[in-house]
């Protein structure tokens, strides 16, 4: 039996980038997420996000543009 264990996806280069704190909070659920072997999708990020689903695109959108998230 082999144990296969997986970093974190999780890079501390996120907080030295200047992003809005909702943004991290994006970035960070998106890692959590990953990391426990959930499919990211946006019906399954909003179930646990506490803001607005404006506020959830928008983050993944910044995200996107920065290239540190890709559709």
């Amino acid at each position: 039996m082999t144990n296969q264990h997986q970093p974190p996806t999780m890079n501390q280069k996120i907080f030295s980038l200047n992003l809005s704190t909702e943004t991290i909070s994006v970035y960070l659920m998106c890692c959590g997420l990953t990391d426990a072997g959930s499919t990211l999708s946006t019906s399954s990020m909003l179930e646990i996000w506490n803001g607005s689903e404006a506020s959830l695109q928008e983050g993944l959108g910044t995200l996107e543009e920065r290239k540190i998230l890709k559709k």
